[in-house]
């Protein structure tokens, strides 16, 4: 029996973690030691990842159940509605 989860719901959470363990703990630490607007450059590099991360989520989580194609609807009078 599988733990529940599904083989896209595993694979957000490893890429999440991953990504935030690089992008947001070890990259703005390891390259701004020590310079005189780390702080602010250490800002902008945690919210430019936070925003790539944001949209690969989207992107991930669109493609998870894509639609195939679109469904014709007939209305009552006979048109057809897209």
């Amino acid at each position: 029996m599988g733990s529940g989860m599904s083989r896209d719901g595993k694979t957000l959470i490893i890429g999440s973690c991953i990504f935030f363990a690089i992008a947001c703990i070890l990259l703005p630490f390891t390259i701004l030691c020590g310079k005189t607007n780390g702080g602010l450059a250490r800002i902008m590099i945690i919210m430019s990842a936070f925003c790539c991360w944001l949209f690969w989520i989207l992107v991930f989580m669109s493609q998870m159940n894509p639609l195939i194609k679109p469904e014709k609807i007939e209305s009552e009078a006979g048109c057809t509605i897209q």
